[in-house]
């Protein structure tokens, strides 16, 4: 039996899920360390986890999915480029007040990056379905 092709739509809504997973699951990771937890909770959370990280993998590579038109071209680089003005909007802000609030130094751990790789991209897929719903 041969699986249909997605749809662009299709694949970027999955991804949406499966960055939501990831973000959400990092997110109480940093609210309640999982060293904590019951064995059942680690088991479900490296459960979601695998799921979303498949999910990602799949839809990144596009094996499945129809080739994109002029117009979801056209999005996807609408898309970056407004993640490109929020990044350079956040260094400016950084640049102008951190010296005010007392950031000397930004330091990250490994979770922190995960999370905002995460939201990043999220974000990335989730404008991409704005535009595509939205967008002239």
């Amino acid at each position: 039996m041969r699986l249909p092709k997605l749809t662009l739509t299709q694949n970027k809504v999955i991804s949406v899920c499966s960055w939501s997973a990831v973000v959400v699951t990092q997110i109480i990771a940093h609210r309640f360390p999982i060293a904590g937890m019951p064995p059942a909770v680690k088991a479900l959370a490296a459960a979601v986890l695998f799921a979303a990280a498949v999910a990602v993998i799949v839809t990144a590579f596009g094996c499945r999915t129809e080739k994109p038109d002029e117009r979801a071209t056209t999005n996807q680089y609408r898309a970056n480029s407004s993640l490109f003005m929020l990044i350079f909007f956040l260094f400016g802000f950084y640049i102008l007040f951190g010296d005010r609030l007392g950031w000397q130094t930004l330091t990250f751990t490994r979770g922190q990056i995960i999370l905002c790789f995460g939201l990043l991209c999220l974000l990335q897929d989730g404008l991409f379905l704005l535009y595509e719903r939205f967008g002239n």
